[in-house]
């Protein structure tokens, strides 16, 4: 069989259905990557190079020739070329390039490449992106986040939880007063939404969620939901990630409702 490895997915080349028998001795024939890459779609696309700040340290600049031309070779595609440019004349061969992309602007790419600022990207590579910050979401941005990440929990684990506008705004000013303080590491969108997840209580009557065969236990709608301040410390653990962070955090939290007030 013909396959395009690529170090995660291994692509079956479809004429292998159609001549099973044959397939053995095709392997140097062209992939499926090489129909994709020769038949350019005629619509705008959009290439998304996620976290690059996390790629090898030469990735920023091994990268540059192709958002320059918007070509990138293709060894697997099993054809050769003629090298151009500077090499041109050379007659040394090359792997299959991508088709040159069409001189109509408005067919274009546009290239979105997102880093997280954890290390310095080369300056070749910075001058040729214009910058966009990505703002942190703003609190009614954040209770829509939650609360649609607790459904969607719910679709996934049978969990059917709840986590009342009042609650949610008392994490929410919580993180807000820890983001600003000199942490290591601030609390981030994904870490909310752990939180949100660890502080939430499950809605009265609702499942509380797999027991043993897969059945689901409903929750007794007396069930008293315990207090917050006690729900926030179990939650220090998801929303600060080292030691001195979480020691901060902690401190910040409200007073413990005590027994004898209760």
């Amino acid at each position: 069989m013909r396959h395009l490895l690529d170090g995660e997915r291994t692509y079956r080349h479809p004429q292998d259905d159609r001549d099973a028998k044959g397939a053995a001795g095709a392997v140097a024939g062209a992939a499926p990557a090489a129909v994709s890459a020769t038949k350019p779609e005629s619509g705008r696309s959009v290439v998304i190079i996620d976290e690059i700040d996390k790629a090898s340290r030469d990735f920023p600049n091994d990268v540059l020739s192709e958002l320059e031309t918007m070509q990138f070779s293709v060894p697997e595609l099993g054809r050769s070329g003629t090298v151009a440019g500077p090499a041109a004349g050379s007659g040394r061969p090359e792997p299959a390039r991508t088709p040159a992309f069409p001189s109509d602007p408005a067919l274009r790419p546009i290239i979105v490449i997102t880093s997280n600022e954890e290390r310095q990207l080369p300056d070749a590579f910075l001058r040729r992106c214009v910058f966009h910050e990505i703002q942190f979401p703003d609190d009614k941005m954040l209770h829509d986040i939650i609360e649609n990440n607790l459904k969607r929990r719910f679709e996934r684990t049978g969990l059917d939880l709840v986590l009342d506008y009042d609650d949610r705004k008392e994490l929410l000013d919580l993180v807000g007063k820890f983001r600003q303080q000199p942490v290591d590491k601030k609390a981030g969108v994904s870490e909310i939404v752990d939180a949100a997840f660890l502080i939430a209580t499950p809605k009265e009557g609702a499942a509380e969620g797999p027991t043993e065969g897969n059945a689901v236990q409903a929750a007794p709608e007396s069930q008293e939901k315990p207090d917050l301040a006690e729900r926030l410390d179990a939650a220090v653990v998801a929303l600060a990630k080292l030691k001195t962070d979480r020691d901060t955090l902690r401190a910040m939290l409200p007073p413990m409702a005590s027994p004898e007030s209760e």
